[in-house]
């Protein structure tokens, strides 16, 4: 492992705004809007976000420590005091996170996990999309957006085998959405794609009754 990036990991955890999973719960607020980012990278989005809307309380996950360290101190040098890093897995939001109280999840440019083996990895499974329905509040809504058809595809799919009609779909967020849409808010990864020339994909939907 790269002497920088041992020392990203170590120092992660001596940032204020980079939480244990067991005290997320601490900086939910009832009486605020709550908006997680699951795979949140070096924070560019969860960042950008809690600066528009510093009325809410946004948690960026990831499971690598280096990039929490990156997102967290950017967060910190902006002073946002609304913006929170943890190191988490999908499959274990529900310990961590109490049930009904996210109003927004975000999913930015999760790995599409081509391997037909690895379906079961993606992060709009059924499995999972179980778990975000759960997490939802009443109003509460799933935002996904991604570079890639494969995931695109597979997302609708698993969608319509639990009876779920997104609300948003568009092939095209930078052609189809206003400018200040929080889907046109850029990630590392989104810079880089459009470059090539990749559109970008977007889902969005409600939480359903289970």
């Amino acid at each position: 492992m790269a002497r920088k990036k041992l020392i990203r990991i170590q120092a992660a955890s001596s940032l204020q705004n980079v939480l244990d999973s067991s005290d997320v719960k601490n900086v939910v607020d009832n009486n605020k809007k709550l908006v997680i980012e699951l795979g949140c990278g070096d924070g560019l989005f969860a960042v950008e976000y809690a600066r528009r809307n510093l009325d809410a309380i946004v948690i960026g996950l990831d499971i690598k420590l280096d990039r929490l360290f990156k997102a967290g101190t950017k967060a910190l040098e902006l002073g946002l005091e609304n913006c929170f890093f943890s190191r988490m897995k999908a499959e274990d939001l529900l310990e961590f996170i109490p049930a009904g109280s996210v109003s927004e999840l975000w999913l930015t440019f999760s790995d599409p996990q081509p391997k037909k083996g690895n379906a079961k990895k993606r992060l709009t499974h059924t499995r999972f999309l179980k778990i975000y329905n759960k997490l939802l509040s009443q109003n509460g809504k799933v935002c996904f957006k991604s570079d890639s058809d494969l995931l695109y595809n597979f997302t609708l799919e698993q969608l319509s085998e639990i009876n779920i009609v997104p609300g948003l779909d568009v092939v095209d967020t930078h052609l189809h959405l206003d400018k200040d849409s929080p889907y046109l808010i850029e990630t590392v990864f989104e810079k880089k794609f459009r470059e090539k020339g990749i559109k970008i994909k977007a889902l969005e939907w409600e939480k359903i009754d289970s």
